[in-house]
């Protein structure tokens, strides 16, 4: 139990470390920042998903539910990776060391 709240306060850090939306420098209208809209609505199915995963894994923390969480967790960070090109310049290395970071979490979950 100790160690899913860890996991879950290091998504929440996680989440909002990611938060920035996409400028006028990096976006032209189109692709996947959507016209200025922010990122993070593009990953808000992943998010919920985990959250669900997260939670479920939580109150049980059996194998199945385990495998789902990373699953989920996964899907999530799969889906982040995609908004790489909505991140500012400025940010980016915070970005890729956020995503590292979230990697390592689910790797070392020991389902």
């Amino acid at each position: 139990m100790k160690k899913s709240k860890l996991i879950l306060i290091g998504f929440s850090l996680f989440a909002l470390t990611i938060s920035p939306s996409c400028n006028k420098d990096n976006n032209d209208g189109g692709g996947p920042c959507r016209g200025y809209i922010s990122w993070s609505l593009s990953v808000q199915d992943e998010a919920a998903a985990l959250s669900v995963a997260a939670s479920a894994y939580s109150g049980d923390p059996s194998t199945a539910n385990c495998l789902k969480y990373k699953e989920a967790y996964n899907d999530y960070i799969d889906a982040l990776e995609n908004q790489r090109a909505c991140v500012p310049a400025s940010q980016k290395a915070a970005f890729e060391q956020s995503i590292d970071g979230a990697r390592a979490s689910v790797n070392a979950l020991g389902c």
